[in-house]
């Protein structure tokens, strides 16, 4: 079992908590169903995540008396607690997300004018996932080389690459070498996995969705959804949630729309 700290802002006991004091900024995270949807023109699809993002990025020092917590003193025999100050950012803050997609934004505009590839990988990006693609061989090399390369100059490193397609996947690990992080395995969590801790698949997850990589297919496990039906109070409300999984990536599900002809039949 591997144990991960967990820093949670929202607790509170009588105060408020830290994320109720805290500014969160404006929402800059891309929609789930715009990048789904251009995920699903692509012919090779390509993912790939940030390692470690939000510690790449450090919090200004008059701004770190704001994210003080109390631990004990790493250099003493005794448990003596201390204070100590974060100076990275925190993954679990509410303003976190917004620092980061602040930070990649300002970065990749120093190189909009340059390469032509840059807005398209900046609108790929969800939080730390990058989720894009192209209609051929050559254009998925040049985003992956582009984003590769681009990423890394502002101490972002892409890593975890997967695609549909066998030329560029063999490509991709020629260039990686030995690198465990080639592999679509490892050891952290990115953001939409930390958010999404029920999900469990075989295959590679597309923020949140299926993706058998050899068919190219997005695939569906309906034991959790039949339960689900079966265990749901006949309410408008619930009727209209089931299919919300399709709808999310583009796709109309028949049984919604089976089930908003039968509201009226609803109390």
């Amino acid at each position: 079992m591997k144990i991960r700290a967990v820093f949670d802002a929202s607790c509170q006991v009588n105060d408020p908590s830290l994320n109720q004091c805290l500014y969160s900024g404006p929402n800059l995270i891309a929609k789930i169903f715009d990048i789904l949807v251009r995920f699903r023109l692509n012919k090779i699809g390509i993912l790939a995540d940030i390692k470690q993002v939000f510690i790449n990025i450090a919090i200004s020092r008059e701004h770190r008396d704001f994210v003080r917590f109390l631990w004990y003193d790493l250099n003493s025999k005794e448990e003596k607690i201390i204070t100590y100050r974060f100076l990275r950012v925190v993954f679990g803050l509410t303003s976190s997300p917004f620092l980061l997609n602040a930070t990649l934004r300002h970065h990749l505009s120093k190189y909009v004018e340059e390469n032509a590839v840059i807005e398209r990988i900046r609108e790929d990006l969800y939080v730390d996932d990058l989720v894009s693609g192209g209609d051929s061989v050559g254009t998925a090399k040049e985003i992956y080389e582009t984003s590769k390369a681009i990423m890394l100059e502002g101490g972002f490193e892409l890593r975890k690459w997967v695609t549909n397609d066998p030329e560029l996947r063999a490509y991709i690990s020629s260039t990686m070498g030995d690198k465990s992080d080639s592999q679509p395995l490892g050891e952290d969590l990115t953001y939409v996995e930390v958010m999404s801790p029920n999900l469990v698949t075989p295959n590679q997850a597309v923020l949140g969705v299926a993706w058998d990589t050899i068919t190219d297919e997005f695939v569906f496990q309906f034991d959790n959804f039949l339960n689900k039906c079966a265990s749901l109070e006949q309410t408008k409300r619930n009727l209209l949630s089931i299919g919300l999984d399709f709808r999310s990536i583009g796709c109309d599900c028949s049984c919604h729309r089976q089930n908003q002809n039968n509201i009226s039949v609803v109390m």
